[in-house]
């Protein structure tokens, strides 16, 4: 399958393979300075892929955690009334974790530095969001 670039950073409208979307994760640090690793997850904690330097046995609490976070602030922000959760950011002694829900059946977490430049970090995530959805939807859960 050929795949084309939608825009000069490298991000495809179509996104095949794990393996294809696992690239597009290791791009993420070239774009924005201070990006250390990214883990892209179904919404409900399943680890789909990862950053190359993240050690897989990391990998899926990471998942979990983050799909555990998004739905601690999702229910908080229901008690408000506030609507839906489409980021969550919290500061580090060692920079950033942020957590984006680009859908419905997608999380996307981020390590970032201090230094990272937060508006391209969100912009970068906003357009890596576009094919996450269909890598990370997890499908049906059949329970017998």
């Amino acid at each position: 399958m050929t795949m084309s670039p939608v825009s000069p950073t490298g991000y495809h409208a179509s996104v095949p393979s794990v393996t294809q979307f696992t690239a597009l994760l290791d791009e993420l640090p070239q774009l924005v300075r201070g990006v250390a690793l990214v883990v892209a997850a179904s919404a409900d904690g399943i680890t789909r892929a990862a950053s190359s330097n993240l050690r897989r046995e990391n990998g899926d609490p990471l998942g979990a955690a983050a799909s555990g976070i998004v739905g601690m602030i999702s229910g908080i922000a229901g008690h408000l009334n506030a609507g839906a959760t489409h980021h969550v950011l919290v500061e580090l002694d060692e920079g950033f974790m942020v957590i984006q829900k680009p859908t419905e059946h997608a999380l996307l977490l981020v390590l970032a530095g201090h230094d990272t430049n937060m508006d391209q970090l969100f912009f970068e995530l906003d357009r890596l969001g576009e094919s996450a959805g269909r890598i990370l939807d997890p499908g049906a859960r059949v329970f017998s």
